[in-house]
């Protein structure tokens, strides 16, 4: 057993007795989605903290707090389904350590925040700020995760219905949606 503790100043989690011993099977779900489930942040340690900005910001996402990959890879399928549904491919995890371990928790479709490098000596804020470790990269990974997955979609129909949309076409008109900031469109102006 080990209580590891952090210099940083951090915001209590507040958590519910069933979160509480679900930390013994290394990721529970700490913040359920309000509205249907769109996409998933995960965290671990002081990094939960972002996460919960994040999620404060967003529609449809759940936090997963990961204190353990090692024993929550352990549990069975049905506990690993519920927390990380396999249909939601639109994850973020957030890591202030290397990034590499998180690749498998949140696929080819996901993204990792955090570093890249070795490190440096700072204080902690200065570091986030410096390696991209914020709570708008966050939210802006989430909505680029779930941006690709609507791609793949309007892709995939303008494929399977043989409609006459240029493919690049389609990619080009959400990208440039996603800069401007995802602003509401009329149903005439999704098909101009």
């Amino acid at each position: 057993t080990a209580l590891i503790f952090s210099r940083q100043n951090l915001p209590f989690q507040t958590r519910t007795d069933a979160q509480i011993a679900d930390v013994a099977k290394g990721g529970y779900v700490l913040a359920k989605e309000k509205g249907e489930l769109k996409a998933i942040i995960i965290a671990t340690g002081s990094e939960v903290s972002l996460a919960m900005e994040a999620y404060a910001q967003l529609e449809g996402v759940r936090v997963v707090s990961m204190p353990c990959a090692e024993e929550f890879v352990k549990q069975d399928a049905a506990y690993r389904e519920e927390v990380l549904p396999v249909a939601i491919r639109a994850r973020v995890a957030v890591e202030a350590a290397h990034v590499d371990y998180w690749w498998k928790f949140v696929g080819l479709d996901g993204r990792v925040i955090g570093m890249t490098t070795y490190g440096e000596s700072a204080p902690a804020k200065d570091l986030y700020q410096h390696f991209g470790i914020t709570t708008e990269a966050v939210v802006a990974a989430v909505k680029e995760a779930g941006l690709e997955e609507k791609i793949e979609l309007v892709v995939s129909m303008c494929q399977d219905c043989q409609l006459s949309y240029d493919v690049d076409e389609v990619i080009e008109f959400f990208l440039a949606w996603r800069q401007d900031g995802y602003p509401a469109m009329s149903h005439s102006e999704t098909y101009r």
